[in-house]
């Protein structure tokens, strides 16, 4: 339990050149900060933030007023998040997932495990155009030898592109004039570098632009042909989710939302979850959701945003969770990178 003595809401930067809103606790303990990520193709059942348009605007005054009542006041940061989460749509996911995230940081919490990594190298959809499929990730074996393998296998990438340009999450981004060529493509690298792994793919079927009969035919197609370890939101329809059980690892993202009780209705059409602080409101929701994932045997996966920033919190509460995977974009970028040499420093401690 921490006394809070003092609270500021700023609005800072994230890496898509957005504002986003940075939580400053001080405390008996000291001071401590978070910084809420944001999404860029954000589910329709996702908590909403709070804007003026671009800027966070009028809503850094009038929720520093709303949250005055927390200040001289001992917190555990369970506690705090409960509160939160009673105001959650008030207050907007922005403000309630920085504050969590730096009352969070006041607990002792302590790694048991690094999660696997899924490295986002090739960008499409709304994180950077060309392709259908939003997502093709390189999945190593384990985190100590594979983060290298993935810093390996971009640098192979970026020099047998004839020009690199990046996407939101630190990937690359290439006219490839198809799925199946920007996957052979990274297979082939992947040989050329000498590393082991899977890959993976997140379909992001609410932004893709593809009816679900479309979008089935193109996952039952890249399934046939690559065999991936997982694919994140497919198709939506229990119907055609039924189609491609035990085909892949199905991961459920804009399905489930970090949510509980999106879970708990979903459970028996996907094999896995994403894990994203901001689409659950708080810390102590996503772990609630991260419980409810285990009792059913599903895979969990921590992840970033395509909006996120230098707060490394996300690597850290990975491994205290062990979590089966962390998704935090490309070994590229400061936003990305931090996550994954925090856990580089976790993974020596272990």
């Amino acid at each position: 339990m921490v006394e809070i003595k003092a609270l500021k809401f700023r609005e800072v930067i994230d890496s898509r050149g957005m504002p986003t809103v940075e939580a400053e606790i001080t405390t008996d303990r000291g001071l401590f900060r978070g910084i809420a990520p944001s999404g860029t193709s954000a589910g329709v059942r996702e908590p909403k933030e709070k804007r003026e348009g671009l800027r966070i605007g009028r809503f850094l005054e009038i929720n520093q007023r709303r949250l005055k009542e927390v200040v001289g006041k001992d917190w555990t940061p369970v506690d705090l998040d409960a509160y939160l989460m009673k105001r959650l749509e008030t207050l907007g996911t922005n403000f309630t997932t920085a504050l969590s995230i730096a009352i969070w940081k006041t607990a002792d919490l302590r790694p048991a495990g690094v999660p696997r990594p899924m490295f986002n190298l090739i960008n499409g959809g709304k994180h950077g155009g060309y392709l259908r499929v939003q997502e093709i990730m390189f999945v190593p074996k384990d985190f100590k030898r594979g983060i290298w393998e993935a810093v390996t296998l971009f640098n192979t990438i970026r020099k047998a592109l004839p020009r690199v340009c990046y996407g939101l999450e630190g990937g690359f981004v290439y006219p490839f004039k198809s799925e199946e060529e920007a996957i052979s493509f990274l297979l082939k690298s992947m040989d050329q570098a000498g590393v082991d792994g899977d890959i993976s793919m997140d379909f992001a079927y609410e932004s893709m632009g593809l009816n679900e009969e479309k979008a089935l035919k193109l996952a039952e197609h890249l399934i046939d042909e690559f065999s991936p370890l997982s694919i994140e939101d497919p198709v939506e329809s229990a119907d055609a989710l039924l189609k491609l059980h035990g085909r892949t690892l199905l991961v459920g993202d804009d399905l489930t939302v970090t949510n509980a009780e999106y879970i708990r209705k979903q459970k028996d059409l996907i094999d896995a979850v994403i894990l994203k602080i901001n689409q659950a409101g708080t810390v102590s929701a996503l772990i609630n959701a991260f419980e409810e994932a285990k009792k059913w045997d599903l895979k969990t996966i921590i992840s970033h945003r395509s909006g996120d920033t230098e707060d490394s919190f996300l690597a850290l509460l990975s491994a205290y969770l062990k979590s089966d995977f962390i998704k935090s974009g490309a070994p590229s970028r400061g936003e990305r990178t931090a996550k994954y040499n925090e856990l580089i420093r976790i993974s020596e401690m272990l």
